[in-house]
């Protein structure tokens, strides 16, 4: 079994302290921004550095940033499928944010582990926050889990969005994120949770994991622009699109339950 005592050990650079130099534009290393999408006029940074931090010298800002074009890009940082063993009550930090109105930010936390049997990763535990407005200065971060599995987890996934709505961000909005930890245990005799619709990881280069309340009977995956991409039929609460031959970009996950209702999610294949 793996053992973390600290922060760093836990998520990778989860203080900020650490960072890439491209050139034009610095990553914080480990996580994955949209730093690296450049434009007639240069990238367009949606992540850089802050100082001071809530703890040590670095934090991590994002910021939905306009684009030359008219449009926006959405402030995105996510840190995608790290080893982790245990079973965290919550997801820890410190954050300030100022939301624009008519915009959302969302913080989406996720662990999973690999199904040897079956050759697919299983969903252990799911937490996400939405937050809108202003939130100044340093204030703690938490995140609860909800599990749906007794195992333990081997791998972990974090995302931020200070804009919500990949197609419609709204400028300005913004996250200020430093000193991430997880934090306290839930044992594995603990009751588990109705499970809740969650899509993850986002991004992914090859398999999105789909986990529903109910039965699906119908996905399909459609870009941005309404093209239906991927189609096929299931009879299950828990399914694995394999997404490796699609392009990179923003794409919709469009379910049909087993009741008949619909439920559109979002997911980014990288």
């Amino acid at each position: 079994m793996l053992l973390f005592t600290s922060a760093s050990a836990q998520i990778p650079n989860g203080g900020f302290e650490s960072w890439v130099d491209h050139g034009t534009y610095m990553d914080p290393a480990g996580w994955l921004t949209y730093n690296d999408m450049v434009t007639s006029s240069g990238p367009v940074i949606t992540v850089e550095q802050g100082f001071p931090g809530a703890v040590g010298a670095l934090y991590a800002k994002i910021t939905t940033r306009a684009l030359p074009v008219g449009s926006a890009l959405q402030g995105w940082m996510s840190i995608n499928g790290f080893a982790y063993a245990g079973r965290p009550e919550r997801l820890t930090g410190q954050w300030q944010y100022g939301i624009q109105p008519g915009d959302t930010g969302v913080v989406t936390v996720a662990l999973s582990k690999w199904n040897s049997t079956f050759g697919t990763r299983d969903p252990i535990a799911f937490g996400t926050l939405e937050v809108m407005g202003d939130l100044a200065g340093w204030h703690p971060l938490s995140v609860p889990f909800t599990y749906y599995s007794e195992e333990v987890a081997d791998t972990a996934y974090i995302q931020f969005e200070a804009s919500i709505n990949f197609a419609d961000p709204v400028v300005g909005s913004f996250m200020k994120v430093d000193d991430l930890a997880f934090a306290g245990t839930v044992g594995v005799a603990e009751q588990l949770a109705a499970p809740s619709l969650q899509i993850y990881p986002s991004p992914t280069a090859d398999l999105l994991n789909v986990v529903a309340p109910q039965r699906i009977s119908e996905v399909k995956v459609m870009d941005i622009t309404g093209r239906m991409v991927q189609e096929r039929n299931a009879n299950a609460e828990s399914i694995a699109l394999d997404v490796a031959a699609l392009q990179t970009g923003r794409y919709l996950v469009q379910l049909r339950m087993a009741d008949g209702k619909r439920m559109v999610r979002s997911f980014v294949k990288q």
